[in-house]
């Protein structure tokens, strides 16, 4: 089901169809960064009392959690925690923060 107009619609195709790749791709990732920014706020004072490794487990659940088998969820989620804890003993006091 749609409820865009067919001229919209070929109007939007013929605008991405004139998009580099790497625009295509800018605008997807502003897209997705956008979607975790929603979901991180949609957290709420539930986030208040999490550890950053904590939230990211959250946000995995609710943005990917009806998707994912319930072994590759909790697969993802013990990986995660691994990597997380051998970069915690790199050096003391270390805490792996990704830029931005």
């Amino acid at each position: 089901m749609s409820d865009t107009l067919a001229a919209t619609e070929a109007y939007l195709a013929a605008r991405y169809d004139e998009l580099t790749p790497g625009q295509r791709i800018e605008m997807a990732c502003g897209m997705w960064a956008a979607a975790v920014s929603m979901a991180r706020a949609g957290l709420g004072d539930a986030a208040a009392g999490l550890t950053e490794s904590e939230q990211r487990v959250t946000l995995l659940e609710r943005i990917h959690g009806g998707d994912l088998e319930p072994t590759v969820m909790a697969a993802l989620i013990a990986s995660a925690f691994r990597w997380y804890l051998s970069t915690a003993r790199l050096a003391p006091g270390y805490a792996y923060r990704r830029p931005g």
